[in-house]
């Protein structure tokens, strides 16, 4: 829904980015994993420079 009054307020060259989650739990053992994530290269790098802001859930 916010997406959807983002697309429609912003300017027409603005990209937006909507995430639907599901849940950690299909991926505790992909991207929330620390060894899959050293594995595929995706720890301590900065974001791409789209991303404005990210944040990792830990699984306890």
């Amino acid at each position: 829904m916010v997406a959807s009054w983002l697309a429609r307020t912003m300017p027409p060259d603005t990209r937006i980015v909507a995430i639907f989650p599901d849940g950690p739990a299909r991926y505790h053992a992909t991207i929330f994993d620390d060894a899959y994530c050293a594995e595929h290269g995706l720890l301590d790098r900065p974001p791409a420079d789209e991303v404005t802001r990210w944040t990792r859930m830990v699984i306890r």
